[in-house]
């Protein structure tokens, strides 16, 4: 099951923490607080406290006084930083150059294990169809790439071992505005349409390393972990243009976030995951829950009716691959079969064996984790939290109204860019996704990506403090300005023509006179014009105009113009 309904919680942990203490003789209680009611009650509470078989606190049997002085212990103790990290200070003075290196070789790392895998470029390869053919006969497309995933995964992980330092802490050294990706571990199309989008506004996009979770640690709960992977491979790769670009400043930075990793080792993430957790549903159900045992309880006890009426009233529940929240009575049916699609058969029997209300739960708390990551992601990289699928846009949202908005307090979250970032992602401005990523990475090395941004400023400055939920202000307003940027490329397009349909019509009268001079040879003394003349400049206009039109046609209006009249082809 998903870690928030594994057995051993948050407050277990930190009730096991006091107990480890005191046994070794790291935390004692000082003779006047023993003597104390307060102390002499503690004891007691202490001594009636049971373990289960398997290790775990059983929480019925802890006192309201037994949590509270847990959780002050736990808290006061000193958390070690995850290995992987090395050091908490951002790397100053490292240049474009460093990084850029650093991604050609990745991006040439995964191109090699791709093609070796499936015999293509990813540009050229079908994934649907794939997709379809690994449904069908998933055991033999595995075994046809176990033998290249055996070779290709120490190369993948020795990359990152080599350079998750300097990708993780390179932030200190871009400037502009910075976003990273968040929500889901998965980059799918979706997720490189987006992400096109960003690039053409924002400076640099961060991109957790979509390949990564699928070998950082055993997916057992996957039932095709090396498919996904490749998956996640191939559209990766499809940003490839942008690597190879030779631009300032980095457009997008994939670096490990190790998320997997840290949701199974790090107590600092396993308990940051927790709060938000809890902090969602003790505000959206009313009722303040302390660990997660305490609302696995409430759901499976009394209180799941209200369970499910809160889910449906606050449409706390958005299936996979669905187009909006669903009520619990659609959402389960829809659910499950997603699950037996792409889950393990062990996984499915656990899942079989839990409740519809238990079932909506995992699959909210699936929802909720990769929230956390995003969120510390956005910190240590001083960057936007950017969601490419709108669901999880939906749950950053739900999660940020239930009192986790720190960014915002702490002056990372700047809501103007965040509503601007994702109001490009609307069903509105779809086709702003179908610039092929060739010309985002043209456009960029001309610092396009900055004219836009101001060009949007311009109608979205008043809207600077506008709410996640008031994103459709924000779209209307984004739409006028590129609207505008349309009629721009019209208005230039049209100078255009005209200018050259007058010096046509110029020509066309040389054209005339010449002929005359030709059929009265006694005019040529006055007019000396060669009959070569209009010909030679007719041919020079037209150079011209091709000119023009194409510079024109590769410009960020044109480019936009282009696109946004292809989307109804």
């Amino acid at each position: 099951m998903h870690k928030g309904c594994q057995t051993v919680s948050r407050l277990q942990r930190q009730i096991k923490f006091l107990f480890d203490q005191i046994d070794k003789g790291s935390l004692q209680i000082v003779r006047d607080f023993a003597e104390s009611e307060t102390g002499k009650q503690l004891t007691q509470d202490l001594a009636v406290v049971k373990q289960r078989n398997d290790g775990s606190i059983d929480l019925s049997t802890c006192s309201p006084l037994v949590k509270s002085i847990a959780k002050t212990a736990f808290f006061l103790n000193e958390t070690p930083q995850p290995n992987m990290e090395q050091s908490n200070e951002p790397i100053l003075g490292v240049s474009a150059k460093e990084i850029r290196s650093a991604m050609v070789e990745y991006f040439q790392l995964l191109e090699e294990f791709f093609i070796k895998m499936t015999g293509n470029k990813a540009e050229y390869f079908d994934s649907q169809e794939y997709r379809s053919r690994i449904l069908s006969n998933s055991n033999k497309q595995a075994d046809k790439v176990h033998k290249t995933w055996m070779e290709y995964i120490p190369k993948i992980q020795d990359f990152h071992t080599r350079n998750t330092h300097l990708l993780l802490k390179c932030s200190g050294s871009i400037g502009g505005l910075k976003c990273v990706l968040g929500g889901t571990s998965r980059f799918t199309e979706s997720a490189f349409r987006g992400v096109r989008k960003f690039a053409l506004y924002a400076d640099t996009v961060f991109i957790p390393d979509p390949v990564l979770p699928w070998i950082e640690v055993d997916r057992a709960d996957e039932r095709f972990p090396i498919i996904e992977l490749m998956l996640a491979c191939q559209t990766l790769l499809l940003l490839k243009p942008l690597i190879d670009a030779d631009l300032s400043y980095p457009a997008i930075i994939v670096f490990p976030s190790w998320e997997k990793s840290l949701e199974a080792y790090d107590v600092t993430t396993q308990d940051g995951i927790s709060e938000l957790i809890l902090n969602f549903f003790s505000h959206y159900l009313n009722c303040t829950f302390e660990d997660e045992q305490e609302l696995i309880l409430y759901v499976d006890g009394k209180s799941k009716d209200d369970f499910i009426n809160k889910v449906n009233h606050y449409k706390l529940f958005w299936p996979p691959e669905q187009a909006s929240p669903l009520t619990a009575d659609k959402a389960v049916p829809v659910y499950m079969e997603w699950l037996k699609t792409w889950r393990s058969k062990d996984w499915l029997a656990s899942a079989s064996l839990m409740s519809h209300q238990r079932l909506i739960l995992n699959g909210i708390f699936e929802r909720l984790t990769p929230q956390f990551h995003v969120r510390d992601n956005a910190t240590n990289f001083d960057a936007q939290p950017l969601f490419c699928l709108q669901p999880n846009f939906y749950y950053f949202s739900l999660t940020s109204q239930a009192g986790n908005d720190r960014l915002r307090e702490t002056g990372f979250l700047k809501l103007s860019n965040q509503s601007v970032l994702q109001s490009l992602l609307q069903p509105q401005i779809a086709w702003l996704g179908n610039i092929p990523i060739e010309e985002i990475a043209r456009l960029r090395q001309e610092g396009c990506n900055e004219k836009f941004r101001l060009r949007l400023s311009t109608y979205t400055n008043e809207l600077h403090n506008a709410a996640y939920e008031e994103i459709d202000k924000v779209v209307s307003s984004v739409m006028r300005g590129i609207r505008s940027l349309l009629d721009d490329h019209d208005r230039e397009a049209h100078q255009i023509a005209e200018k050259y349909e007058r010096r046509h019509l110029e020509t066309l009268g040389m054209s005339i006179l010449t002929t005359a001079v030709a059929l009265f040879p006694g005019l040529d003394p006055w007019f000396g014009l060669s009959i070569l003349a209009p010909l030679g400049k007719m041919a020079k206009d037209v150079f011209e105009q091709a000119r023009d039109e194409k510079a024109l046609s590769r410009s960020l209006t044109g480019v936009l113009s282009t696109t946004e009249q292809q989307k109804s082809t």
